[in-house]
């Protein structure tokens, strides 16, 4: 949303009234109104899902009731003391809704993720719940009990471990981006066509080529031809979905513009779906994992480089008897292909725009110097 750019401050840790959260801001410049940014950042995927439009289709084909409320949002809209727009809006995640007749109904919610415990959830959102019920049933105490931050803050226990979160996290994402080198040709600057597919990852992935002196343009898949695209290279993006779903128009639309990109011998970059789609094309056999990585940081050896890279898939290209003219980086102690290169295509299974991707700004910089230097 901040064309800018921006950084992440933190960890912090923040007292509520039960509970103390570890937290990450996002500070970001724009010169967007005010309800533009508010719309485009709702709804809040931490309450929702992610990518946010799939979450929003399954939680409407499995819940049977409304969630009102819930995941909404309120807003305060003003002027501040200079005159300029001003926007403060809280999420609805902890939220009461009397109705007419005196009913009370509360809605409060866990964040559900890979290395989530059940019992430690529940208690969670107990405790979350207990604090505004508390609110409404014993207001007349007045009992309050001295806050905890200023002594944790200051725990060198707690204070290592939250430096310590950001040691192997991506250099990219906390420090403003600007002043960073341009990749361009000796007459004007490279040009990259971006074929969106339903994943909002899209969007950093065009922020950090723009950091890199790229002119991008998002295409949605549905609307990508081939014969339009002028770019110097195309990335096929990440998205959710079954690469092997034979019934999807989505898979299928990817299927050829795969086939046609690599028939071209158009410069390409394939990112997350987009790899496993390319993999298909090129004859690999696409499986799914018996545990997806999603969110996870796996250290990986990226044709001769270390690099500790952040993975988001349920599905994953297999290393079998499969020959060409490519080379291939397999997952540390197993067949899976997690990237591939063939001279005019680089395919990565992991999310070099990840914030749990180190160094991924020099992966995809390094990327497009590689296909550039094809010259067929």
């Amino acid at each position: 949303m901040c064309e800018k750019g921006g950084s992440i401050i933190g960890p912090l840790l923040k007292e509520m009234s039960r509970l103390i959260h570890s937290e990450y801001l996002l500070s970001g410049q724009s010169d967007k109104d005010i309800f533009e940014l508010f719309r485009d950042s709702m709804f809040a995927a931490t309450v929702v899902g992610s990518p946010v439009e799939n979450a929003c289709s399954i939680i409407k084909k499995y819940t049977e009731r409304s969630r009102r409320y819930y995941g909404s949002a309120l807003m305060l809209v003003g002027r501040d003391e200079d005159g300029s727009d001003f926007l403060d809006s809280p999420i609805t995640i902890r939220t009461a809704e009397i109705a007419a007749d005196g009913s009370l109904s509360l809605s409060v919610g866990a964040t559900l993720v890979k290395d989530s415990q059940p019992l430690q959830e529940v208690r969670e959102t107990e405790a979350k719940g207990a604090a505004l019920l508390d609110s409404i049933l014993h207001s007349d105490q007045t009992t309050v009990n001295p806050p905890l931050l200023p002594r944790l803050a200051n725990d060198d226990d707690i204070v290592e471990n939250l430096l310590a979160r950001n040691e192997h996290l991506s250099h990219f994402w906390f420090f403003k981006q600007g002043g960073l080198q341009a990749l361009k040709t000796a007459d004007r600057p490279l040009r990259l066509t971006l074929i969106h597919n339903e994943d909002d990852f899209v969007f950093m992935l065009r922020h950090i080529f723009n950091a890199l002196g790229l002119q991008t343009t998002i295409v949605p898949f549905s609307l990508y031809d081939i014969d339009r695209d002028s770019a110097d290279i195309t990335l096929l993006g990440p998205g959710p979905g079954n690469p092997n779903d034979a019934d999807s128009c989505k898979i299928a639309s990817n299927m050829a513009i795969a086939q046609e990109l690599l028939r071209r011998k158009k410069r390409s970059l394939f990112i997350c779906l987009g790899h496993q789609i390319l993999c298909r094309t090129l004859g690999f056999i696409v499986e799914k994992r018996l545990q997806p990585l999603q969110g996870s940081q796996v250290e990986i050896d990226l044709f001769g480089t270390p690099e500790k890279v952040g993975f988001y898939n349920t599905f994953v290209p297999k290393k079998e008897n499969t020959t060409g003219e490519f080379e291939t980086a397999l997952l540390p102690d197993s067949d899976e292909v997690i990237a591939i290169r063939g001279g005019h295509f680089i395919g990565y299974q992991f999310h070099p725009e990840s914030i749990l991707s180190q160094n991924g700004y020099t992966i995809l910089q390094q990327a497009v110097e590689y296909l550039m230097a094809w010259n067929g």
